[in-house]
């Protein structure tokens, strides 16, 4: 979270929300870095610090956050409504950070067999891109952290008058930096 601090994305006394926030020690990292009123939700509860709820259904009201992060958006039974339900609960402007695993988002998972970022940033429908970059050893494409803004209501993307999967040139470009997620054998796979 340091990082993001850093390109002031995530500032003290943002509302943050981990969603499959497991045990809670993202949202002990949120709080340690300045969010005090950090919470996590997952399907079983780790008071004080995660929420029992649905990651599909999030029950928090529309707009309460400023950040929202996920290290279990790959492993969502149902990815669109997940991403759906973080930008619901994102407050506009606000940002989304997705971790995501090249080796989680092929194991029948529907969103990427190809281990491509391009259908997940598809699902924020109203989101753009702001940053993306890998997180584990150098070379080792453990992970991906997907960094999103949430549009304002009435721009272009968010009345879906983008064409259909698809995402500005700013978006394409950050993406494309971040592929090839994996290395097969030597050969890049996209």
């Amino acid at each position: 979270f340091q990082k993001l601090s850093e390109r002031g994305l995530l500032r003290p006394g943002f509302k943050a929300l981990c969603v499959g926030a497991g045990s809670g020690h993202s949202v002990l990292a949120l709080r340690e870095n300045g969010l005090p009123d950090a919470i996590g939700i997952d399907r079983k509860s780790f008071a004080p610090l995660v929420r029992r709820g649905d990651i599909h259904r999030l029950p928090f009201a529309h707009d309460s956050f400023d950040f929202v992060f996920s290290a279990s958006f790959d492993r969502a039974l149902v990815p669109a409504l997940l991403a759906s339900e973080v930008e619901r609960t994102l407050k506009t402007g606000g940002v989304a950070a997705m971790l995501v695993s090249p080796r989680r988002l092929n194991v029948g998972n529907a969103i990427n067999p190809f281990y491509s970022l391009s259908p997940v940033v598809a699902l924020f429908r109203n989101s753009d891109v702001v940053h993306v970059t890998q997180v584990g050893p150098p070379n080792a494409h453990d992970a991906t952290v997907i960094v999103l803004r949430k549009l304002p209501f009435g721009s272009s993307k968010s009345l879906g008058l983008e064409q259909e999967y698809s995402w500005s040139k700013q978006n394409r470009s950050l993406v494309k930096l971040a592929e090839p997620l994996t290395m097969d054998h030597g050969n890049a796979i996209y």
